[in-house]
């Protein structure tokens, strides 16, 4: 790869869409469920040299219908963009995970937003899941698949990709402190005050599975018998 390449990630794309706008940065959203549930919406961001972790954000949707993504998608667009826009920072790019729907959405959130100066792509899934037969639609539904470089193209599904890991890294945190959390309820000696005396002195859920005994007996309220218990709990049963 050239050093022009290397400098910005998305010179060859620049190229390849033959758009007037520069893209220097892009952020992609998506839309993730856990078993149908624990919906999360995820954006993240890539500068000219690749992922800005410090720009990634997570949504709940818990005020969002269940299995809308429409709805989500919408819910997400406006938060992040709404935010952005504040702060002068809206990307030359924006990347969905998704067609014709979400690309919908997407224009009636630029357009309640008045931004204009922005790309707007989607990335499709192919036929059988399979990346070869992943399509790429602009802001007015074409299919622009075939202009693009397969440098291009990987580059979109490897953004696409990463947007989909955030959110789905996130639902299995979340599906986990409910689980944990669910189990300190269970253990018998432990109310609610014991379970945030708890959760504040480790500094949250793993802090409290790492411990030990003697670490437990630390915790305001929590003598060497509870200790025991709520160590055997954890880690035995």
């Amino acid at each position: 790869m050239s050093t022009r390449l290397r400098s910005n990630i998305f010179s060859c794309l620049n190229k390849d869409i033959g758009e007037e706008i520069s893209i220097k940065n892009a952020i992609c959203i998506d839309i993730s469920h856990l078993s149908g549930s624990n919906s999360q919406g995820s954006a993240v961001w890539f500068s000219k040299n690749g992922p800005n972790k410090k720009m990634y954000r997570r949504y709940n949707l818990n005020t969002v219908k269940k299995s809308d993504d429409y709805a989500a998608m919408k819910y997400v667009l406006t938060r992040r963009l709404s935010k952005l826009k504040s702060e002068n920072e809206l990307p030359e790019l924006l990347v969905l995970d998704g067609g014709k729907g979400q690309i919908t959405q997407a224009k009636k959130v630029l357009n309640d937003l008045k931004v204009i100066d922005i790309i707007l792509l989607g990335v499709v899934k192919g036929d059988n899941r399979l990346s070869k037969n992943d399509r790429v639609l602009d802001i007015n539904f074409k299919d622009i698949t075939y202009m693009l470089s397969n440098y291009s193209l990987i580059l979109l599904q490897k953004i696409r990709n990463e947007a989909h890991r955030f959110a789905i890294t996130g639902q299995r945190n979340k599906a986990l402190k409910r689980q944990f959390e669910s189990k300190l309820d269970s253990i018998p000696g432990i109310g609610k005050v014991k379970k945030l005396e708890l959760l504040r002195y480790f500094g949250g859920i793993q802090g409290v599975q790492k411990s030990s005994v003697e670490d437990l007996v630390n915790v305001p309220g929590i003598n060497m018998q509870l200790a025991d218990i709520i160590y055997k709990h954890l880690h035995i049963e």
